[in-house]
């Protein structure tokens, strides 16, 4: 017997790309040795988007240069 449509929230465009992305998780996971690469990958990572972030706020627009410059 068919229980109809499924109960729950609807459908969304990017649940197989969700899926997916578990699905490669899980293999992840599973690989021995692949831990340590992955968070030694996401500490790369994190140390190049601090560094980006700290030059991005040394930056003077001209936006603040137009308003807080007068005010000096």
């Amino acid at each position: 017997m068919h229980a109809g449509p499924s109960v729950g929230r609807p459908r969304r465009p990017d649940d197989d790309k969700r899926r997916q992305e578990v699905t490669a998780t899980a293999h992840v996971d599973a690989a021995p040795g692949r831990k340590s690469q992955v968070a030694e990958a996401a500490q790369h990572f994190l140390r190049n988007k601090r560094t980006e972030w700290r030059e991005y706020r040394r930056q003077v627009t001209e936006f603040e240069l137009g308003r807080y410059l007068p005010v000096l």
